[in-house]
């Protein structure tokens, strides 16, 4: 760079100085041999650049001077540049350093410099230019040159380099006076008399370079020596071009290619030795005295012939002795290794002579003196464009098409138009860039394949890749036939300029041929009937795919196939010519679409209204049934709009735009997701004027009942917002229609959209039974009397309110989002509240008719529950409550009731049921309450949810997180389907980052990359998440105080504990973990360990609640073996657990319920009416706990001095709202019995302010949300959490992994979801673009504890870990029961 930038300098100065030199004639040779050994050597890109600029610079020189180096050092350089791959450079031949450079200078003198070869002089030496290393002898000179080896520097194309390199030499050729240009005739006469291909390939590229250097001097047509010249060297070019016949490329000669002198050698060897096998066996006589066989003239299709005649050699057939079928062994060896290598000869020699010859027809094209017959200069042009796998190759063959098509304009009869024809058949060739109607048969297989949201350069890369190494070759053909028709219509294009069609008509009449041109201002009815009648005329999708393709051909980045392995081409040619022959260019509509991708890019500007005449066609094309051609005309419409924005853009907005709304036409809806999906991918902030005017559209389809439909809209919508506060400011886009640029209900959203400060509050159309209040005590709707009642001592917060406008907002643009309020905060109530608001609005707009239903889903024990609430707050002559549940045939007569009810409720069971009927319906809303019940996306509840189709979708969960964030993706793919992409690509981007993060023992990377995906994540779901906690909000709600009390294990646990630690069970547990560590690096199932270790964890925290819980009611003798130190002899030792002070947490719970006057003398005097001053909710696990409590504790300890009533699993579910009401409404009873799983979701329990949790689930979810059906709205007590944990047991592990849990659930959902005020507007905006960059963020770590010494029971890791991982769904009490049975671990227990 530096001399480029000395170089330039200088010469400015000269010439402004009138001098005749700018660079010292005495070191110009040398300047430029380094800069040719550059351009030979170098890898690097952007430096070869910067010394092609240097060569051109260093050739202003006075023409004495170059014609001094040229003289000297021309045949070198030509020599260098035909040096063949593999072989080393003529180190003779190059400039070399005369001293050693600074070491900083090390790796730029590599590339010259040289060590002496060891005692074997053959020896080649690689040199490896990208790492700019090389190889020195221990004691040698390190300037005495050593062997470069052509191809060693695989980071550059030889084929490249002789380009470069020969485009070089023409460069200096055309700077000659017509004295000096022998120096450069004879060297390129040598190389095109000799048989070397790469000779004729460099020559015939400096011919190329010179003609057309000295085209653009004006050279080329005067008279004199050099057209004399060029004339000469044009009658040795055609005599080439005469010999078609790749194994006789020469002119009265029978030798091949030099290059392939020594494969001929082999491949006539193996002939040999088959002629003799078969001659000496005796078995095949008529063949030979029917096969002529001449060794020295034997070509590729000789071998091929004389091998094929051979039949079938089988060492198989009965009756031959051991002799005979040793010699058929031979024969078919010998016969298949010949057909090997001259199979592999012939396919190499093919694409050989295609390369030669196109380049020497290219030279003859350059010298502008077209001979008579053109099929010789044509055929090899073709052929390269169709067939050659190097694309610079290829680009210098589609470059002198289009020359030779210019220089045969006014040629009658002229070959254009064929030329023409034939290109716009080439385009439609690549499977991988038109769409195949009979593959792409519907939307799911685009989905499938990710076509609409992929990478575009790196996912066709990769294609071609993929291709390359698969069986489809023919999809490799047609790459290459497609990358060289682009090239020439590319070309085409530059040279023709505005008169492209005028001079060119059958390029627009390919284009025209189904597509036929309209007005964009406007079509009238009989025309839109006529494109309509005109495109559904074509039977065959293909055709019309073909005819759109033509017209995209310039937007697909080309690539090289010089990476392609040989045998993925071998046969290329014949395919192609056969692919070409079968398809029928007369009526193409996808041809259009690739050369319209062709040429916009290159079009000139007049001509873009003509070609914009083509756009009304294809917008019908955006809606055809077949989906095919819908990609076909999306990809066609984002091409053009690329080079065309303004007008094309604004014809999308007109037209398209509205499809997105079209409820008559899931076509329609799809091909316009599709269009805007590619737009938003392929244009990026070209977009920004246009963002406003698509994101309310998208909004509005983000709730499409069609998936393709919501899963496109939603990457484009995910993508836009970003642009939004761009937008802010830019005056209108030019082209649109008034009533488009000027909608004011639109611009006023978008500007809440991204200034949220002044949302209005969203006004309820109908009133509620509770006083809707500000922080400040003024009503906003008043007071509700309902039939002379009025409700006291309610009001709607205005968090409250804050929700109403959020659940609004997604109501108005049919999105869907997750209320994840604080448990106890009113999720109800403000769901109930949009609900009616929602019916109320549409009986005013609709005379009183209702709309569809709504349907509520919750777990069955809130069945009633919600019914209750609703009446509580809504009036029922707005909402109208079935409960639909109970048994199949009482539900089925249920269903003919739907229709006089405007809200169902059922519950989760129900809907697995009975989906085979409710997925029939439409339903207004459906709204799923504790949401979470979805997390798991395998389970059959989930399955059947997800199949309910309704207008708005809404999830009701204070803890949408409650494992792990995989469970978020279930949600949102009830909600949006597509929003976080598939599980799969959700997985890789946030949950293995996460999974990584947690282990203690993860490097700083991966702990980096944990906080980012974890920032990524809840930017992405920030908008659709609502999240608001009781402390922020509830000021004047009372404290919630959790206590851990820690017991020590009795006696008797303490023993069996031990006994564990010791026993086989303990062996198999830790040999199962360390098998299952090994077996995680190749992703083994765990699935039998996960039961066995479950187990075992399933014993202790038993154990550590009761003894009876483990040993049962029958009594174990191995026990009084186990424990005779404890129980007298002979005693009952069923009996005697049952008393109290062997589990210390009953002990702990009757102190606990004394402290709260429950159970105490004073409180059980006969006769007494008692109120105690608390009321206490006892949690555990398991129901026989329960029992153990009522029977050991309430009837025995506390005799009937405690009243108590008790919900758990055994209580039917029509039963169990009942069971809450009684406890709320009557004071007197003093406690409630509970299992986590029933009591602990959905249920007002703010009677009671004391709970106590005996057992503990892994799940951390679970346990809050007991403890939060009493601390929350209504609670007027200070709440008490007593947990009951045995010290220095598995109980203390869980409660670590709850911790970790909860700062994973609250680093993805946290404050920043409170509203959509407090999301800023960078939150608000940014949340749609992947956070990549940003740094920084806190990610809450997990205890790193052992379990028992060995594993930790935080993270994601191998060993029990992984096994762990798979456990957090296994608390339910029905997989106690009913899959892991502890009988068989109790054996291997007791030895």
């Amino acid at each position: 760079m530096f001399y480029e930038r000395l170089l330039e300098a200088v010469y400015k100065r000269s010439i402004s100085e009138s001098s005749s030199s700018f660079w010292p004639s005495s070191i110009l040779g040398d300047t430029l041999r380094i800069v040719f050994q550059n351009l030979l050597l170098e890898s690097n890109e952007d430096i070869l650049l910067c010394s092609e600029r240097v060569w051109r610079l260093l050739l202003q020189c006075p023409v004495e001077d170059l014609e001094a180096a040229v003289k000297s050092y021309i045949s070198s350089w030509v020599e260098l540049a035909a040096t063949p791959y593999g072989s080393p450079l003529d180190a003779a031949k190059m400039f070399w350093p005369v001293a050693l450079p600074r070491k900083s200078h090390f790796k730029a003198a590599a590339k010259m410099r040289a060590v002496k070869l060891e005692s074997d002089p053959g020896r080649n030496v690689d040199f490896d230019f990208a790492k700019g290393t090389t190889l020195r002898e221990k004691n040698g000179d390190p300037t005495i040159p050593v062997k470069i080896i052509v191809g060693a520097d695989t980071e550059m194309s030889v084929t490249h380099t002789r380009v470069v390199t020969a485009t070089a030499l023409g460069v200096l050729a055309s700077r000659l006076h017509k004295v000096s240009v022998q120096h450069v005739v004879d060297p390129l006469w040598k190389a095109l008399t000799s048989l070397s291909g790469v000779q004729r390939q460099v020559a015939s590229i400096i011919l190329m370079s010179w003609s057309k250097e000295m085209k653009s001097g004006g050279l080329l047509r005067t008279k004199g020596v050099i057209p004399e010249f060029f004339s000469t060297f044009k009658n040795r070019l055609l005599d080439l071009l005469a010999c078609a016949d790749p194994a006789f490329p020469t002119k009265d000669s029978l030798l091949p290619y030099a290059e392939l002198s020594r494969t001929y050698s082999k491949m006539r060897n193996e002939a040999c030795q088959l002629f003799r096998a078969v001659d000496s066996c005796g078995m095949f006589n008529d063949i030979l005295s029917s096969t002529k066989f001449e060794v020295e003239s034997l070509s590729a299709d000789d071998a091929m012939n004389f091998a094929s005649k051979l039949p079938l050699l089988s060492n198989d057939t009965p009756g031959e002795d051991f002799t005979q079928r040793n010699i058929a062994d031979e024969l078919e060896s010998f016969k298949q290794r010949l057909l090997t290598t001259s199979g592999y000869l012939k396919c190499v020699q093919i694409n050989l002579h295609v390369t030669v010859s196109a380049l020497v027809a290219g030279a003859v094209v350059g010298m502008s003196e077209l001979p008579t017959k053109l099929n010789p200069i044509i055929l090899p042009l073709m052929a390269s464009v169709k067939r050659e796998q190097e694309e610079i190759l290829q680009n210098k063959a589609a470059e002198a098409l289009a020359e030779l098509i210019y220089q045969c304009i006014a040629r009658k009869p002229g070959p254009n138009d064929k030329l023409i024809k034939n290109l716009c058949s080439l385009t439609s060739l690549d499977p991988g860039e038109t769409p195949q109607a009979g593959v792409f048969s519907s939307i799911e297989m685009i989905d499938d394949q990710d076509l609409l949201f992929g990478s575009g350069t790196g996912k066709q890369k990769s294609m071609i890749h993929a291709v390359a190494s698969g069986e489809d070759r023919s999809r490799v053909e047609g790459f290459i036939s497609r990358r060289g028709s682009e090239l020439a219509l590319k070309h085409l294009c530059r040279k023709f300029g505005a008169s492209l069609f005028d001079k060119l008509p059958k390029l627009w009449d390919c284009l025209t041929e189904i597509l036929k041109p309209g007005s964009l201002d406007g079509l009238s009815l009989a025309d839109e009937e006529h494109i309509a009648q005109n495109i559904n005329s074509i039977k065959d999708p293909q055709v019309l795919i073909n005819n759109i393709q033509l017209a995209l051909v310039g937007y697909v980045p080309v690539f090289s196939v010089s990476e392609l392995p040989t045998d993925a081409l071998i046969g290329c040619h014949k395919r192609v010519s056969l692919s070409i022959s079968s398809v029928n260019c007369s009526g193409n509509l996808c041809l259009v679409y690739m050369v319209l991708r062709s040429i916009a890019p290159m079009l000139h500007k007049s001509l873009r209204p003509k070609f914009l005449t083509l756009l009304p066609c294809i917008f019908k094309c955006v809606c055809h049934s077949h989906v095919a051609v819908r990609l076909a005309a999306s990809r066609c419409i984002t091409s053009m709009a690329k080079s065309m924005t303004i007008d094309v853009m604004a014809a999308v907005i007109e037209n398209v735009v509205p499809m997105l709304g079209d409820i008559t036409s899931a076509d329609a809806r799809q091909g316009a997701g599709m269009l805007v999906s590619l737009l938003v991918q392929g244009m990026g902030v070209e977009l920004v004027p246009y963002a406003p005017l698509l994101v309310v559209p998208l909004l509005r389809c983000m709730g499409d009942c069609d998936h393709s439909v919501r899963q496109s809209v939603t990457h484009s919508f995910a993508a836009l917002v970003p642009l939004l506060p761009l937008a802010r400011g830019i005056s209108t886009p030019v082209g649109l229609s008034e009533h488009l640029s000027k909608n004011e209900e639109d611009a006023r959203f978008l500007e809440q959209l991204v200034d949220n400060s002044n949302i209005d509050d969203y006004k309820l159309s109908t009133e509620l039974k509770v006083t809707l209040r500000r922080v400040e005590p003024t009503p906003v709707l008043g007071t509700m009397v309902i039939k002379g009642e009025v409700i006291e001592n309610w009001r709607v917060e205005r968090y409250q309110q804050e929700g109403i406008n959020w659940l609004a907002f997604l109501k108005r643009f049919n999105l869907h989002g997750v209320l994840c309020d604080d448990m106890g905060l009113g999720k109800t109530l403000q769901a109930s509240a949009i609900v009616a608001s929602d019916i109320a609005e549409h009986r005013a707009s609709n005379g009183g008719d209702d709309d569809l239903p709504s349907l509520i889903v919750c777990p069955s024990t809130l069945v009633g529950h919600w019914v209750f609430e609703i009446e509580k707050f809504i009036d029922m002559s707005v909402i109208t409550t079935l409960q639909y549940v109970g048994s199949a045939q009482e539900r089925s007569s249920l269903r003919t009731m739907f229709a006089k009810h405007n809200v169902i409720v059922t519950s989760y069971d129900v809907v697995r049921k009975d989906i085979d009927y409710l997925r029939q319906l439409l339903w207004n809303f459906c709204i799923l309450d504790e949401g979470h019940m979805i997390k798991n996306s395998k389970s059959k509840i989930t399955g059947a949810v997800k199949q309910l189709k309704a207008q708005h979708r809404l999830i009701l969960s204070g803890t949408p997180i409650q494992n792990n964030v995989l469970e978020l993706w279930s949600l949102f793919d009830f909600l949006m389907p597509g929003f976080l992409g598939t599980e799969r690509q959700f997985q890789a981007t946030y949950g293995k980052p996460l999974l990584a993060a947690r282990d203690s023992r993860c490097s700083s990377k991966d702990a980096e990359a944990g906080v980012l995906a974890m920032e990524a994540l809840h930017k992405q779901v920030m908008p659709f998440l609502l999240r608001r906690t009781k402390d922020e909000v509830l000021s004047d709600l009372p404290e919630k105080i959790i206590q851990d009390r820690y017991c020590d294990l009795s006696p008797v646990q303490l023993k069996l504990y031990e006994q564990f630690s010791g026993s086989h069970a303990r062996q198999e547990i830790s040999s199962i973990v360390k098998l299952n560590e090994l077996d995680a690096g190749e992703g083994s199932s765990s699935t039998k360990a996960s039961s066995h270790v479950f187990q075992a964890l399933q014993f202790l925290l038993k154990l550590c609640g009761h003894p009876l819980l483990v040993v049962g009611e029958k009594n174990p003798d191995s026990l009084s073996c186990l424990l005779p130190d404890i129980f007298p002899p002979s005693s009952d030792i069923v009996s005697e657990l049952h008393k109290l002070h062997h589990s210390p947490k009953l002990v702990a719970l009757q102190e606990i319920l004394e402290e709260c006057g429950i159970g105490s003398e004073a409180s059980g005097s006969e006769g007494a009416i008692n109120v105690g001053q608390h009321r206490v909710l006892i949690f555990a696990q398991h129901k026989a706990f329960l029992d153990i409590i009522e029977r050991d504790l309430f009837h025995v300890h506390m005799k009937n001095s405690v009243t108590y009533l008790r919900l758990d699993g055994s209580v039917e579910q029509e039963k169990r709202f009942d069971i809450v009401k009684a406890f709320n409404s009557d004071p007197t009873i003093d406690a409630l019995l509970l299992t986590t799983h029933v009591g602990g979701l959905g249920l007002n329990l703010t009677s009671a302010d004391t709970l106590v949790f005996m057992e503990h689930d892994w799940n951390p979810m679970r346990d809050l949300q007991a403890m939060d059906r009493a601390h929350r709205l209504g609670q007027r007590k200070v709440v008490n959490v007593h947990r009951l944990i045995m010290r220095g047991t598995i109980e203390e592990k869980v409660m670590s992994l709850q911790k970790f849990k909860v700062s994973v659930a609250n680093a993805v959902i946290n404050a920043e979801n409170a509203s959509l005020k407090t999301m800023n507007t960078d939150q608000l905006l940014d949340l749609f673009t992947p956070a990549d960059s940003k740094k920084g963020g806190i990610v809450s770590k997990g205890s790193a504890e052992n379990f028992e010494g060995e594993a930790k029971l935080p993270g994601g890791g191998k060993g029990l870990k992984a096994i762990l991982g798979g456990l957090e769904e296994l608390w339910d009490q029905s997989q106690y029961t009913e899959e892991y049975n502890l009988n068989q671990f109790l054996a291997k227990l007791n030895g």
